[in-house]
C-alpha cells in the first residue's frame, strides 16, 4: 500500500499462497477481500501482516 493504492489491485492465487500486505503509507489502511475471505484488520504505517489464503482463483480486494 503506498499512495492510497493497492497493487495490483486484482490477484490470481494457488490454495494456501501467503500474502504479505506492508503499508509504506503515511495513513493506516485495511486490505480486505471483496468475498470477506481475508482481512488484515488495520495497517498503520510501517506494518505488515500475512494471510493464507484458503481458495484458488482471483480475488479482488479493497
Amino acid at each position: 500500500m503506498k499512495d492510497f493504492k493497492f497493487l495490483p489491485p486484482t490477484i490470481k492465487v494457488k490454495k494456501g499462497t501467503k500474502l504479505v500486505f506492508a503499508n509504506d503509507d503515511s495513513a493506516g489502511h485495511t486490505a480486505t477481500a471483496d468475498d470477506d475471505s481475508f482481512d488484515t484488520g488495520s495497517l498503520e504505517r510501517g506494518a505488515k501482516k500475512t494471510v493464507t489464503l484458503e481458495k484458488a482463483g482471483s480475488i479482488p480486494y479493497i
